[in-house]
């Protein structure tokens, strides 16, 4: 299931990348897709993660929002969403599916005309690359899974894919249940900002109703949070500002029914206005900009170089800015030295084109032609390649920018052919002004600051949990465990520690202020990063540093 959720994430512009990536001067010549391109490449995406529990309804709300329509109360909704024959013939999702919705002039771009659409995975990469092309403001839906068994998948898709907010979808007559509880859980964790999305209103009794609600409100005053009744139009405004990342203290709630429409109208305007209000909107007259350019350098400015600062999709403070302004203290343009760094969530081999590798752009900017340094391999190493092209939603690009999610065909540039084998989840591509300090942030141990929120007996040197950090998925063994004192402790359920913990397979590239989860069955626990060590044992850097920096 893991390698499927992956894949599923950007399948649809590794096919599209056979189109255009078949050789260096293909990779170019995107030419024919320019007009598509037009204030495409200057807007970011924004995510946002479904989580709730199995048979709560989060596909088939997805399949409704994205599609424009309602559902016949028989699968009709989640049929759009749902890529394999097992998950259509179960009505379950067991991968990460990703879905995009489109706005342009404030309404919704749908694919075609949703009468005609037919279900199933062969139409989606048309839909995709047809509401990508047409739209200025795209919001992704990453569909994760609601069972249990599939919980592992579910934390990758909120750890690797960097979803700016998470849907939370109950089901009014099932009420909370357990999965819920640990998708809220791990949206707090993770400081990920949240919605309720209550469904299935038309099937729950009145009584059964009032139970559901009052249950999700104590679920939401145990994580912190006080629920906002979003009811009608003139509540929206409240929860729009719910949903800044300093606003915490509450959690919007919507009521509804895809099956009779009950308050859809509200959920849709809510989705529009959280996409068009935290997106960067391209300048309006780039087209008389982009007419007269033929590498599209100047029109295609990153949306952090026009705000005058740091994507607020990457509050992570990393030594990589310190790093570029060093290098650039002797240059005329500071400003084209931006630190880069590429998370990797995924590797394709399209016929005809190579390798192509899919990630996220947490900072920086490429470009057709430029030389990365992926990494680290299992040696601890990183190795160049060259991009051959770009792909954003199967629309070609010849730039990708912080915070979009993008696939790249790329060639080696040594001597040395490149396999599928040699990447894998986890490892980042950075580009030559960064390769120093990635180097160094390539550790086996680091210490973070943990919040133990359950354990059955105690935790002490040698207990090796699983980790979950950005897209990183690694046992790792406890070294040390010190109090905030410095005194050498154990942790129980409750504790809040210092704990120094050591990768058992290979290094992984770590960077000091992330959030991280870690889980072993029933045992679980959350924090942050705040030092890295190299193989002598000495700080590599702390927050400390990262400040200075």
């Amino acid at each position: 299931a893991g390698r499927q959720a992956g894949r599923q994430a950007g399948r649809m512009a590794a096919v599209a990348a056979t189109a255009t990536a078949v050789g260096d001067s293909g990779a170019a010549g995107a030419s024919p897709k320019a007009t598509s391109e037009r204030g495409f490449a200057e807007t970011k995406d924004f995510r946002i993660a479904t989580l709730g529990n199995v048979d709560s309804g989060k596909s088939t709300l997805v399949g409704c929002l994205t599609r424009g329509l309602l559902d016949d109360g028989r699968g009709k909704a989640r049929s759009y969403v749902l890529r394999h024959q097992h998950e259509q013939k179960r009505g379950q999702s067991s991968a990460v599916t990703m879905t995009l919705m489109g706005y342009k002039a404030g309404e919704q771009v749908l694919p075609g005309n949703p009468a005609d659409a037919k279900p199933g995975r062969g139409s989606h990469n048309k839909d995709f690359f047809e509401v990508a092309s047409k739209a200025t403001h795209r919001l992704q839906l990453v569909d994760l899974c609601g069972h249990q068994k599939y919980l592992k998948s579910s934390i990758y898709g909120l750890t690797a894919m960097s979803p700016d907010a998470a849907l939370v979808v109950v089901g009014a007559e099932r009420g909370i249940q357990r999965m819920t509880r640990e998708h809220v859980g791990l949206a707090c964790a993770l400081r990920i900002p949240f919605f309720i999305v209550m469904t299935k209103v038309d099937m729950a009794p009145p009584d059964v109703l009032k139970e559901s609600q009052m249950r999700l409100k104590r679920l939401l005053k145990r994580a912190g949070r006080k629920a906002f009744m979003v009811r009608e139009e003139a509540d929206l405004e409240g929860a729009i500002r719910c949903m800044e990342a300093s606003q915490t203290a509450f959690a919007p709630i919507i009521e509804v029914s895809c099956v009779t429409g009950q308050n859809m109208d509200n959920l849709r305007a809510f989705v529009r206005l959280l996409t068009t209000t935290k997106t960067e909107t391209a300048i309006s007259h780039s087209e008389e900009k982009h007419s007269d350019e033929e590498g599209g350098a100047a029109g295609d400015e990153p949306p952090s170089a026009r705000r005058g600062g740091a994507s607020e999709a990457d509050p992570v403070i990393t030594p990589l800015e310190g790093v570029a302004q060093a290098n650039a203290s002797g240059a005329a343009d500071a400003a084209e030295v931006v630190p880069l760094k590429i998370s990797l969530d995924d590797t394709y081999t399209p016929p005809g084109v190579g390798i192509v590798i899919g990630g996220t752009i947490n900072k920086g900017h490429v470009h057709v032609g430029q030389k990365l340094f992926v990494g680290p391999t299992k040696l601890g190493e990183w190795f160049p390649v060259a991009v051959r092209s770009i792909h954003r939603q199967c629309v070609p690009s010849r730039n990708a920018y912080t915070g979009q999610h993008a696939t790249f065909a790329i060639k080696s540039l040594t001597k040395t052919a490149l396999k599928r084998d040699n990447f894998r989840k986890g490892m980042v591509a950075v580009d030559e002004h960064s390769l120093a300090v990635a180097q160094r942030f390539t550790v086996r141990e680091f210490e973070a600051d943990i919040k133990v929120l359950h354990h059955s007996t105690t935790i002490d040197r040698g207990y090796s949990p699983f980790i979950h950090l950005a897209g990183i998925r690694q046992s790792a063994r406890i070294v040390e465990i010190r109090s905030a004192a410095g005194e050498e402790v154990v942790a129980r359920t409750g504790s809040q520690v210092f704990v120094r913990f050591r990768f058992l397979h290979q290094p992984e590239f770590v960077e000091v202020g992330r959030p991280m989860i870690f889980r072993e069955g029933n045992a679980k626990g959350c924090g942050r990063i705040t030092r890295i060590f190299d193989e002598s044992g000495d700080a590599v850097a702390s927050e400390a540093d990262a400040g200075n920096a």
